[in-house]
């Protein structure tokens, strides 16, 4: 046959092919918008979200911030405060300088990834747990001496003991320090700054067996109780404990005798000191309302960061929602650096006007280049935001 029919017969074997190949195109462009469609909704939807849980949490960490006040200006409250920054300071200054990891004891020829070692740590932390073990006798006299109210945690399920360790240490049940947990509630800052000194009483003596081995200060001034807590404050301990469990207490189900021979040792347990008027906030709704603000990532600087630039041709719309999404709490930083329509006094007012809406969350604002001057900072930032 001559050219034009082999050009035929090539164009109809290949035309399938041409026709498949448009279809899977268009339904991958299809595709491609769907889910571009889908992830306009999904943030859509998260700003939502996340603008009703920050008007929730804003009233929360409003609330914490009031009793704050109140026990800083209780009597000896502002002494205790800088006590309580002063001591763990320097618990954490000596623990970093000996630069231990901290994991929960392994006996000789053990696999912390494995189940036997999980029912081995489990026996030990229920022998802690008992009334007349060193760690329940010792804390609940630092309680008693400084007036707190001391509660025992439950030790935590099976399933969450397994479920954590896998999400967070990649099965190394040895990493886990919360297998006991512990808290002292206090009404004042100064019950809980006595509590410290007797720890650390206990910390400095040669011959106790209880000692600070980790310390978070999340109660001091120093501490941005907004940044991921939500406004809460509290001071998180964990301590190493003498554990000397019974061979009686230990399944042979689980463990070889190997294990019961090197059970005599010490464990690391995790101790709550708190203050009773933040507890109570905690309980009722404070807790809940975190949690929330944990899911739809509002601590994450990712979502909460906005960077701006308000010039003459810049979109009103564009302007409007800034301005929503500052007063509505969405923003907790915002860049609005080399900003020239905000020489303009009339867009200060408007920018002003969101920072002192009571649902603002700002915590660090930039301004650089944007000749706003002096006047207007202090026109519209108001103490809240100085905290």
């Amino acid at each position: 046959s001559d050219g034009g029919g082999k050009d035929d017969f090539v164009e109809s074997f290949l035309e399938p092919y041409k026709v498949e190949e448009g279809r899977l195109r268009r339904l991958e462009a299809r595709s491609s918008d769907m889910e571009q469609q889908k992830l306009e909704e999904f943030l859509s939807l998260r700003q939502r979200a996340h603008k009703n849980v920050a008007r929730l949490l804003i009233q929360e960490e409003k609330e914490y911030r009031l009793q704050f006040k109140a026990a800083l200006a209780a009597p000896g409250g502002e002494t205790a405060e800088e006590n309580i920054y002063t001591i763990i300071d320097e618990w954490s200054t000596r623990i970093q300088r000996l630069q231990k990891t901290t994991t929960q004891p392994v006996p000789k020829e053990t696999d912390p990834t494995t189940d036997a070692y999980l029912h081995w740590i489990k026996a030990q932390s229920e022998e802690a747990l008992k009334n007349e073990s060193v760690f329940v006798r010792t804390i609940k006299g630092v309680s008693d001496a400084s007036h707190g109210a001391f509660t025992i945690a439950p030790l935590k399920s099976h399933s969450r003991i397994v479920q954590k360790t896998q999400d967070k240490y990649m099965g190394d049940y040895s990493k886990v320090l919360d297998y006991v947990r512990a808290m002292i509630v206090f009404n004042s800052l100064e019950d809980l700054s006595l509590a410290l000194y007797k720890l650390d009483e206990l910390h400095r003596d040669d011959r106790s067996s209880v000692h600070v081995i980790r310390a978070k200060d999340r109660i001091s001034t120093r501490y941005d109780s907004s940044l991921g807590g939500g406004g809460y404050r509290d001071v998180l301990l964990n301590l190493k404990v003498p554990v000397m469990p019974s061979p009686s207490s230990v399944s042979e189900e689980h463990l070889s005798r190997s294990y019961i021979d090197n059970s005599s040792t010490s464990l690391i347990v995790e101790l709550q000191l708190h203050l009773s008027p933040f507890l109570k906030i905690k309980n009722n709704s404070g807790h809940l309302h975190y949690e929330a603000a944990r899911s739809v990532h509002m601590f994450n600087s990712v979502f909460s960061t906005r960077r701006f630039l308000w010039v003459k041709e810049t979109p009103e719309d564009e302007i409007v929602q800034l301005l929503e999404d500052v007063r509505s709490g969405l923003v907790t930083t915002l860049d609005l650096d080399y900003s020239s329509a905000l020489w303009d006094e009339e867009a200060q007012d408007r920018l002003a006007g969101a920072f002192r809406d009571h649902r603002c969350s700002l915590r660090e604002i930039s301004l650089r280049s944007c000749r706003c001057g002096d006047k207007f900072i202090l026109k519209c930032l108001n103490e809240d935001f100085l905290r």
